[in-house]
């Protein structure tokens, strides 16, 4: 251990004292001397009056022309003040600062001028107009500027493209063969020729505007969907072939009513679609009745049941249980997503169900699971405990029984909707119950129908156009209802639905013929773009028919009326049913 210093307190406090008068010195106490602008060496050090020029500053776009070379008409401009302001501003300058003017002086001194002291040379005083030396000098930089860009290089070059995108050529104009918008299938091109624009033929029926004839108030209409819309090359209406062809015909809605039967010919469920539907049925079944631990069947409703599917419809499946349809009381408690996906994995584990292609809805008004059958390529739809939809198949079946042709307008009727979007309830559309509801009662209620004047099966033509004009121009759906049970129509005003529900003025309503306190199309919040659709369907119809019964026999061969409301891209029914057939075939046709 090393000795101690006597001194070493002596020295602390010595050293302590000085650090503590060392920043007693400081007035501030962030660490940095107080530093005085004005003692920056700018401002002390001392300069020239004038210094010379540095190199370069002679040239560039800041040198100005000679004022001397500058002609009178350029130099000339009047000061805004009045000729007292050199006498005023005389007065106004202090007496030791005046520069007599008597005196003749030698020679002005310009070369440092005090601005706020010095006054202009003698022979600016004179009267008359005077030069304003400020515009002179913004002309002289102007001048010399335009004389630099006339020598530029790369503007003069005719390689050069300039990238000044606001500056554009007046004298340009649009060559008279480039197409002002773009061409979509199905649809000519029209220049900018300048000509007045007149009835034009589209190479094949155009489906998008549903119009082809002349114009006719409220045509408006909702776009078909690009997914339908016509192949370059195509028709678009695979219905019509040469077995089928109707052009001989003279009465048009008699050519249209069989052209409407060529149609539900071509897309009514053929025998492999049917029985491989079923075979979806009875493989689902199978496997809930024997891993649900409960007593239940499956069971089907919507358009698979009611025989009005498409090609490409989805399956609507419900699951129930025996306690349910005894009772009432849920056996299948489908109320969470936790639930609905356990019952989903025991699809896909099964092989049922796509693993990738499914959408679980448990929070819906009626929970569902969407997924696509892997055997099939079918979409289908399953819910739980839910009787209203098979309860309604039984009434379309009575409905049909008393109108055959029930079928064939309801699947012109969904696939009309279909091509626009507007068959999707989620969508502020109709689904196929609201669609078959509309169609019968609209039969029930037809005057000639009533009266026996015409026998439906025998006039579809006629009825079809009937339908398009009643509902598109005819039917109030701000004030009127669809009652089912009997068919008639009420008034919004008088009605009363069950529960909380509201009428809406401005959507559809149709009673459940099941349920008079439930409003079946309550929510078609997009029912008018769908009546305007019908309105358009009606007058693209009419223009079609006046533009066959005016075309000479020979150029009718391959035409067709139903076209122009139904001509689409057909592929996905194509590839759909090929599918079918190549798996019906493989099975054994069983």
């Amino acid at each position: 251990m090393e000795p101690s210093d006597p001194n070493s307190h002596r020295r602390r406090y010595d050293d302590g004292r000085r650090h503590n008068q060392s920043r007693a010195a400081r007035p501030n106490f962030g660490g940095r001397p107080r530093f005085s602008a004005d003692r920056r060496a700018l401002m002390t050090t001392k300069r020239e009056t004038t210094p010379e020029r540095l190199t370069g500053m002679a040239g560039g776009p800041a040198s100005f022309r000679n004022v001397d070379n500058l002609s009178e008409s350029e130099a000339s401009m009047e000061f805004d003040s009045d000729s007292g302001d050199v006498a005023d501003l005389k007065q106004d300058q202090p007496s030791k600062k005046r520069v007599k003017l008597s005196e003749e002086p030698t020679k002005p001194k310009w070369s440092n001028p005090d601005p706020y002291t010095s006054l202009p040379p003698p022979d600016a005083t004179a009267q008359g107009k005077r030069k304003d030396v400020v515009h002179l000098i913004r002309k002289a930089k102007i001048a010399v500027e335009n004389e630099q860009a006339g020598r530029n290089e790369v503007s003069q070059n005719a390689d050069f493209i300039s990238l000044n995108f606001d500056d554009e050529d007046e004298g340009w104009k649009a060559p008279n063969d480039v197409p002002t918008k773009p061409a979509f299938p199905g649809r000519e091109i029209k220049a900018a020729t300048g000509a007045k624009r007149g009835k034009q033929k589209a190479q094949v029926p155009d489906v998008t505007p549903l119009h082809t004839g002349k114009k006719r108030k409220h045509t408006h209409v909702a776009a078909v969907l690009p997914e339908w819309w016509i192949p370059r090359g195509s028709a678009g209406t695979p219905w019509c072939t040469r077995a089928t062809d109707h052009s001989n015909i003279d009465r048009m809605v008699e050519w249209l009513h069989l052209e409407m039967v060529d149609f539900y010919d071509h897309v009514k469920p053929c025998v492999f679609e049917q029985s491989l539907r079923e075979d979806l049925v009875n493989r689902l079944r199978k496997h809930v009745q024997k891993n649900s631990g409960l007593p239940c069947d499956v069971k089907c409703f919507g358009s698979f049941a009611q025989g009005t599917y498409l090609p490409t419809g989805d399956m609507d499946i419900v699951v129930v249980s025996k306690t349910f349809e005894q009772t009432g009381n849920r056996a299948f408690v489908m109320n969470n997503y936790k639930k609905m996906y356990q019952f989903f994995r025991t699809l896909t584990r099964a092989g049922l169900a796509s693993h990738t292609e499914n959408q679980i809805i448990a929070k819906a008004r009626v929970p569902i699971i969407k997924y696509v059958d892997p055997y099939t390529r079918l979409n289908v739809d399953i819910s739980f405990e839910n009787l209203s939809g098979v309860v309604a198949i039984r009434t379309y079946q009575d409905w049909a029984t008393e109108f055959p042709i029930l079928n064939v307008f309801v699947a012109i009727i969904k696939q009309f909707l279909k091509m626009r979007g507007l068959n999707e309830v989620v969508n502020g559309g109709i689904g196929g119950f609201s669609i078959s509801c509309l169609v019968y009662s609209w039969l029930k209620l037809h005057p000639k129908i009533l009266s026996k004047e015409i026998i439906p099966e025998q006039c579809l033509g006629e009825l079809l156009m009937d339908f398009f004009d009643f509902y598109g121009r005819d039917f109030d759906v701000t004030s009127t209802a669809i009652q089912m049970r009997p068919p008639m129509y009420i008034s919004k005003n008088n009605l009363i639905l069950g529960g909380n529900a509201k009428i809406k003025p401005e959507r559809l309503t149709i009673i459940d013929p099941n349920n008079p306190t439930n409003d079946i199309s309550g929510g078609s919040s997009r029912i008018s773009t769908i009546f305007a659709a019908f309105r358009a369907a009606h007058g693209a119809l009419e223009d079609r028919m006046d533009e066959l019964r005016s075309m000479p026999m020979s150029e009718r061969k391959g035409q067709s009326i139903l076209g122009v409301v139904l001509a689409g891209n057909y592929i996905t029914f194509e590839t759909q049913r090929d599918h079918l057939e190549d798996t019906w075939d493989r099975r054994g046709r069983r």
